[in-house]
């Protein structure tokens, strides 16, 4: 028998931090840097974690929410030959702000 405590905050902002680091390094491979600014992550945490389902939409979140920002600007904006991008919250959405492109 296999027993799973309740996920915290605290192991799902862990969770939330790996798979940014993931996806920052398949970024590196653009010469793209991202930067999660604080009240991005906190907005991510707050909508990708749940004491009922845990940090299962974690992934979900990255995949449907910041991911298609950052293709966007890779292949058709200002980040196509590199740079940095800061993850900041506009209206309660995840935008990407380009502070520095190749």
């Amino acid at each position: 028998t296999i027993v799973f405590n309740e996920m915290n905050e605290e192991m799902a902002s862990l969770i939330l931090s790996k798979k940014i680091e993931e996806l920052s390094k398949m970024l590196s491979d653009r010469s793209v840097e991202i930067e999660v600014l604080p009240e991005a992550f906190k907005q991510m945490l707050d909508e990708g974690f749940s004491k009922e389902y845990g940090a299962r939409e974690i992934d979900r979140l990255i995949t449907h929410s910041l991911k298609p920002l950052l293709v966007n600007e890779i292949l058709f904006g200002k980040l196509r030959k590199g740079g940095k991008a800061q993850v900041c919250i506009d209206n309660k959405a995840l935008k990407i702000n380009v502070v520095k492109s190749a």
